[in-house]
Order: structure tokens, then C-alpha cells, then sequence
């Protein structure tokens, strides 16, 4: 029996589980947006940052022995680093002092350690980047020039020519947009299964456009249509995608296209749509993905202020 984390339920529970096998040792599969050097929940940071504090507070309010000490001094000086050295003291030849001392101060202010969580919370780490966990695991970074040739030599059409050229966006977007965009979810079922998205990501951005997207417009997560037809795009295709927003999921999207279509009766069909506070949906077509590929390559990211993603944005709002 092995303990795990059950998001459905939010709690900690026991179950057996047959993993896959790798060299011999079992193999653990889990998001790399989750990922991490350090876990969230730190205890020397939470020592640090809101138990030392909370001790020194309490000196400069006279409320402990050290305050007294000090105060028949000649030059009273009270510092955090007096406070950790007289609570450490305390538990002198013991293991664990700084564990100990922020139990015991948690006991007594128990709001402490809710304000920790909630400020982790508002403030989570940025997800590891793809460079960092290639060098960890010892594997090659994505080859986005594969994964956008893969998309544009695909032939267009329906069936399961829709469905490999939805698989195909997913694999180029995971790896060029990550990790403003993480955990996508394909054929996402929405309204009770009424409706469905093609590529769900939940937005994570951090210093770039989708950053201040979320900070400006309904942008929890990011919805990708894909349309892999040989025909021009019509409105319905402009609503479908629109239809799956919401305050709550979002209001932002991206459909991608094979490019058969007036690249400006697109961007004003997608105006029309903003104007309407319908929502705000960005156009790509083959080419514009071989764009975000040449940003990528040449700084770095796809995601940056200013690069085609805010550039076709703005030009929704302006």
C-alpha cells in the first residue's frame, strides 16, 4: 500500500498500484509542471520567514525572557539572530531545535502557518524549464523543428486526419509553450459532456504574455482549436471555440489552421468576437507557428511581451 495525493477527493489515501518497469526499478510517471528542486512547503523557510519572525515580534513587545535580559544591558539590542540563538538554547544537545521551536510556535499561533500556506499559494514556483530537466534526466530537449514539420507536411482533412493533426499541435504547443502553458488535456468534456475542447492548458505563465493576460482578462486556462481543414475558416469555427469560454475556465484561445484562409478577414472575424465580449481568440496558421518556432529558437521563448502571441492580441483590442 502506497500513500497518494487524490485530487478528486483533496486528501491523502492508501491503494496498491502496478507500475511500468524501467532498468529494473519501478517507474513513476508524473506532470513535469509539478516538478520541483525543493518542495513547497519548505520547514526552514517556514522557520526563516514566519516562526523567527513571529518570535522577534513578540521580543520587541517585552513579552519573553530575552527582552529582560537585554534591557539590563547597557546597550540593549534585540535581533533575529538573538531570538534563533536563545530558542535554540533552549533545546541545547537536542536534535531537530528548529523543528521543535516551530511546533511549539504554531501550537500558540496557529494562524501562522495558514498565512505560510496561503502566501505559497498566491506566490507557487515557476515550473523547472525544459533545459533544467534535459540536463537532470540526461535526454535532448525537444526538436521543435520535427514537431513543426510533423504539423505542416501533414495533409489536411477529417477523421483521422483531424485527430493526428490535433496530436501533432498538442506535441508542438506542450514543447513550445512550456512552461507558461502546462498539463494539457485533449478532448477536455465540458457542460455535463455536451462539449468539447480540443487542448486544454492551464496557465501558469510567469514574466511574459500569458502572465499578463491572466492579470488582465479571464485567463485561468488556454483553449486550443484545431482545424485541419483545406477550406477557408467561416464563423461557425470563430463560435465553436468562443462557446467553450467562461469567466470561471477563461476566456482566451488559440485556433490553429492549415492556412487557407484571408489572414485579415480572420483577424477582423476574431475582432468582431472580442468586441462582443465573446472572448479573445488568436489565429495561427502554419506559417505563424514556424514564426513562434524562429522566436523560440532565437530568445529562448515563444511567450515573451511583445513577440506575435501579445502582437495578435493587442491587435483584438485596439
Amino acid at each position: 500500500m502506497h500513500p497518494y495525493w487524490a485530487p478528486s477527493t483533496k486528501k491523502w489515501t492508501t491503494a496498491y498500484f502496478d507500475l511500468p518497469i524501467a532498468g529494473g526499478s519501478p517507474l513513476l510517471l508524473v506532470p513535469k509542471s509539478i516538478v520541483r528542486k525543493l518542495l513547497l512547503i519548505n520547514p526552514g523557510e517556514y522557520y526563516q520567514h514566519y516562526v523567527l519572525t513571529q518570535l522577534f515580534d513578540e521580543e520587541l513587545r517585552g513579552q519573553s525572557q530575552l527582552t529582560t535580559a537585554l534591557r539590563s544591558e547597557k546597550r540593549p539590542r534585540i535581533t533575529k539572530a538573538s531570538v534563533d540563538r536563545m530558542h535554540k538554547d533552549r533545546f541545547k544537545g537536542l536534535r531537530g531545535a528548529e523543528k521543535r521551536i516551530s511546533l511549539e510556535t504554531t501550537e500558540k499561533n496557529p494562524d501562522l502557518i495558514a498565512r505560510y500556506k496561503q502566501d505559497k499559494l498566491k506566490n507557487p514556483p515557476a515550473a523547472i524549464s525544459a533545459a533544467i530537466i534535459a540536463e537532470v534526466t540526461k535526454t535532448e530537449l525537444p526538436d521543435l523543428d520535427a514537431l513543426l514539420q510533423t504539423v505542416t507536411s501533414m495533409p489536411g482533412g477529417g477523421g483521422s486526419l483531424a485527430d493526428n493533426y490535433e496530436k501533432a499541435i498538442e506535441a508542438l504547443l506542450s514543447a513550445l509553450l512550456y512552461p507558461s502553458l502546462v498539463n494539457p488535456v485533449r478532448q477536455e468534456k465540458i457542460h455535463e459532456g455536451r462539449k468539447r475542447i480540443d487542448i486544454s492548458y492551464t496557465n501558469m505563465g510567469r514574466n511574459d504574455f500569458f502572465y499578463w493576460l491572466s492579470q488582465h482578462y479571464p485567463a485561468a486556462n488556454v483553449f486550443i482549436e484545431c482545424k485541419n481543414y483545406t477550406r477557408p475558416l467561416k464563423n461557425p469555427e470563430f463560435d465553436q471555440l468562443s462557446g467553450r469560454f467562461s469567466p470561471s475556465r477563461g476566456k482566451y484561445g488559440i485556433l490553429v489552421y492549415r492556412g487557407y484562409s484571408d489572414k485579415p478577414a480572420v483577424q477582423r472575424s476574431l475582432k468582431d468576437t472580442a468586441v462582443d465580449d465573446r472572448g479573445y481568440i488568436t489565429a495561427l496558421d502554419d506559417e505563424d507557428l514556424g514564426v513562434l518556432v524562429d522566436e523560440y529558437k532565437k530568445v529562448g521563448s515563444a511567450t515573451l511581451l511583445d513577440g506575435l502571441l501579445h502582437t495578435r492580441f493587442k491587435a483584438l483590442t485596439h
